[in-house]
């Protein structure tokens, strides 16, 4: 997943190889910011869900009968 990144958080990222736009710069190439966090959203959600399924079931103990009436 990629997106833009505000001005301010630049300097986080200084040790990224930098490369200049091939599109115009009031060009939207991309998602908005809500349109990425839905599907960011969505996606956790996938992940949550896929980790109950596969989950390894909790052990039980051995019921035990009673032979006594």
């Amino acid at each position: 997943m990629s997106w833009r990144l505000p001005p301010r958080d630049l300097p986080l990222f200084r040790h990224v190889p930098y490369t200049e736009r091939t599109t115009g710069h009031l060009r939207r190439d991309g998602p908005t910011a809500l349109e990425q966090a839905a599907h960011i959203r969505s996606h956790t959600r996938l992940l949550a869900f896929e980790g109950s399924l596969f989950a390894a079931p909790a052990e039980r103990r051995p019921q035990v009968r009673s032979t006594e009436r």
